[in-house]
């Protein structure tokens, strides 16, 4: 019973469940924000293990997306530094290619990729509306992905963050709690 519980332990590790920091007292209505202004960006201290390059391509990827989404759930985009109703950052803490040797020979997240980010929520005012840290982590047990190459764990990545602040937006700031 111990190894089950251990092996549980170990496997839901390498998960990133996305949480929001900071909720506003009711439901957000992001439906009335007509223009967007968003920024993806790394942190000071943002981590990116030995392949630097893996890192901002991620990055860039990410924000690329997030615009596509953006303006796919019918939102204008704003242009530098014009005024816009909404803001998002979103700033990356961690962008890691891990290594596929490890993934490949020892297993259980160990070696995992790693896309970590704070995504914060400000109205026209400057206001807080809400935040949440999400992101997505690869170990190479995830079904069908199992020998992805640093492109496709890139995409993963990047597709499943977008997806995240979707959710996000989509559920008024929040996201749905899980059934029991």
């Amino acid at each position: 019973m111990k190894t089950i519980a251990w092996l549980a332990a170990v496997l839901v590790a390498g998960c990133v469940t996305p949480a929001a920091t900071h909720q506003s007292t009711g439901r957000v209505d992001f439906t009335q924000f007509r223009t967007v202004a968003y920024s993806v960006h790394p942190m000071p201290a943002t981590e990116y293990g030995e392949d630097h390059t893996y890192g901002d391509e991620t990055i860039d990827l990410f924000h690329t997306l997030l615009g596509k989404k953006l303006k796919a759930m019918g939102y204008e985009l704003a242009q530098a530094g014009a005024p816009s109703d909404l803001s998002i950052d979103i700033a990356v803490s961690a962008a890691k290619p891990g290594s596929a040797a490890t993934r490949f020979w020892v297993g259980f997240g160990a070696g995992r990729a790693l896309l970590l980010f704070d995504a914060t929520f400000t109205n026209a005012a400057g206001a807080n509306l809400a935040s949440f840290q999400g992101g997505r982590s690869h170990t190479g047990m995830e079904f069908n992905e199992s020998f992805a190459n640093k492109d496709q764990i890139q995409t993963f990545a990047a597709l499943a963050s977008v997806d995240q602040i979707e959710r996000f937006m989509t559920n008024g700031g929040a996201f749905p709690e899980k059934k029991k």
